[in-house]
């Protein structure tokens, strides 16, 4: 019988730093995932062009309090946009991607983001 380990293709645990406090996520559910994917197109223009849309911006802290939730169900929308900056925005985006879409390169920031279609 052959057994299908699921557990050996599980990423490393990614820790996130906010306020003082530590955040571990062990898993990124796939329907974040998802919705993170259809965040490329809004990335590419912002690489691109350094300019989106405001509610570009919230749609992205939207789906980083679901992340961070992961880790503390106490983490709402009002509190985390309240807690980064454009800088730590555009530092910490980047490794969102990257570990959501890290395979063989297990969670690492300098993982390539995927090519959207």
């Amino acid at each position: 019988m052959y057994v299908l380990d699921f557990d050996k293709f599980k990423p490393e645990p990614l820790t996130i730093k906010l306020k003082g406090k530590e955040y571990v996520i062990d898993l990124i559910p796939f329907d974040i995932s998802l919705e993170v994917y259809e965040l490329i197109p809004i990335l590419q223009k912002l690489e691109e062009t350094k300019k989106i849309e405001k509610k570009d911006y919230l749609r992205f802290i939207e789906i980083y309090t679901e992340f961070l939730t992961l880790a503390d169900e106490s983490i709402t929308f009002d509190w985390l946009r309240k807690q980064i900056n454009m800088e730590i925005f555009n530092e910490i985006t980047p490794v969102i991607f990257a570990a959501i879409f890290a395979t063989s390169k297990k969670n690492s920031p300098e993982a390539d983001l995927p090519e959207s279609s």
